[in-house]
């Protein structure tokens, strides 16, 4: 007994030696360095950061950035189909190579990437993709609107983990609004596991930065877009027009939504560079903020007058002022006071989404889709 014992004694060193090895090499099987890339309407965005998979949480982020690349502006009509031009394509491409070379030096593990409303609907949106899955060497997802406000909302929610502790967001019911190029997603979430589909609501509108802008510029302005980009200087009598529309369009969003809004236990997030770039940039807000009806109110007022060298957003100068009427024309229908902005988009959602569920989730959401 006594031998048994003094060989035990003299083995516990080595035992919590391997003890400590194993939980060390188990801690970093969970990190990895992710590459999350957002094929949008508008802008096509890469973050690549470090992850922990286990616990999901982005633990540093080493490179972020969102190209300007305004796909729904290069569309070419035949018949009753939408064609991608050849020329955007290309451009989609070369910015594809150049981000995922910055990825491979920051020596990323694993790449992922969705794809949205211009893949959805174009006919040749499927063989863009290709290309640039092609280049990644990956699948890129293709998703629906209610996969989009899903990851649009764990975006939102994983950035108030992280960078944001306001007393009043806490116990607070989030919706999280996401204007897209293309698009626009507002999502309710009422599980606390944001990762699940249960409880998710999505409102699926068509109406998002790009369609709008084009809608002043050939209903109201009548003129041809495939000749005229920027609708600039809008004028406060096309103003008047555009906002009315966007308030009519908003009637759409489905009465549980207008409820939720109205009471003072929900919070709106507004995700995506419309409510950051086109609203908290003029401002001189910093971001994460608040902005009221009255800040936008002011903006519509100045910068449908202006041309689009006075624009405070060069990239995005021919929407920045129709994006203010768009989100202004929203919140007067639905009776919206003030909507606190995130710096951050479905990027940041596939990092931390477990890279093997997120067909599975595509399925699902695909299966409960909501109007």
């Amino acid at each position: 007994f006594m031998k048994y014992l003094e060989i035990s004694v003299t083995k516990w060193p080595s035992c919590f030696f391997f003890l400590f090895l194993c939980s060390s090499l188990a801690a970093g099987d969970c990190i990895e360095t992710r590459a999350a890339f957002d094929f949008g309407s508008g802008s096509t965005k890469i973050k690549v950061a470090k992850v922990d998979t286990c616990k999901r949480k982005i633990l540093e982020v080493l490179y972020s950035q969102s190209t300007p690349l305004k796909l729904k502006d290069f569309l070419i009509k035949r018949g009753s189909s939408f064609f991608l031009q050849e020329e955007i394509i290309n451009k989609l491409s070369a910015v594809t190579t150049k981000l995922k070379k910055i990825a491979i030096d920051l020596k990323t593990d694993r790449f992922i990437g969705v794809a949205t409303e211009v893949f959805r609907f174009t006919e040749n949106g499927s063989d863009a993709l290709k290309k640039v899955e092609d280049i990644l060497g990956i699948d890129v997802f293709l998703i629906d609107q209610k996969t989009e406000g899903h990851l649009g909302a764990i975006a939102a929610r994983v950035a108030l983990e992280e960078k944001v502790k306001r007393p009043e967001m806490e116990d607070k019911e989030l919706l999280v609004w996401d204007i897209g190029g293309g698009s626009m997603q507002i999502t309710s979430m009422k599980d606390a596991d944001y990762f699940s589909t249960n409880g998710v609501e999505v409102y699926e509108g068509k109406l998002g930065s790009v369609v709008f802008k084009k809608m002043i510029i050939n209903s109201l302005q009548k003129k041809d877009t495939t000749k005229v980009n920027s609708p600039n200087p809008i004028g406060l009598h096309h103003a008047f027009y555009a906002i009315d529309y966007a308030r009519e369009y908003a009637l759409a969003i489905p009465q549980r939504f207008r409820e939720k809004i109205a009471k003072k236990e929900v919070v709106v997030l507004g995700i995506s560079g419309v409510h950051k770039n086109s609203i908290m940039v003029p401002l001189k807000k910093e971001v994460p903020g608040f902005y009221n009806i009255e800040d936008v109110s002011g903006l519509v007022k100045t910068f449908a007058k202006y041309q689009d060298h006075q624009m405070k957003d060069p990239p995005f100068s021919d929407v920045q002022a129709s994006n203010q009427l768009l989100v202004y024309g929203f919140m007067k229908s639905l009776g919206l006071k003030k909507v606190y902005v995130l710096d951050t988009n479905l990027s940041s959602a596939l990092l931390v989404y477990p890279v093997n569920e997120v067909k599975d989730l595509i399925l699902k959401d695909m299966n409960t889709t909501v109007k």
